[in-house]
């Protein structure tokens, strides 16, 4: 679970392997702490190596929600179905937010 904008919360998934990553170390005693700061190091070192500009971790929110957007009409759903769907997941209110992203 994550705790969003306004305290709103929402489930987040995560691949398969990287669960079971994060479990072992709970299971172990051990608690999962995430440096700001390293995260945002790696996240434009990453963005340099790549050759890919920089623009933090909302950049990777606008290419997932457009990758997603793609996804989802190539399944043969609607504008209106994956539009909706798209938004859920990023745990918006309305979907003309969600439109934002995929511009």
């Amino acid at each position: 679970m994550v705790q969003g904008k306004g305290g709103k919360v929402r489930e987040v998934g995560v691949k398969p392997d990287t669960y079971a990553r994060l479990e072992k170390v709970v299971a172990n005693g051990q608690r999962f702490e995430l440096s700001g700061d390293a995260y945002r190091r790696e996240l434009k070192d990453a963005a340099m190596a790549t050759g890919q500009e920089y623009q933090g971790s909302h950049g990777l929110r606008w290419s997932w929600a457009q990758e997603r957007h793609q996804e989802l009409q190539r399944s043969g759903k609607t504008y209106e179905q994956t539009i909706g769907q798209v938004s859920r997941e990023m745990g918006h209110e309305r979907a003309d937010i969600t439109e934002h992203y995929l511009r």
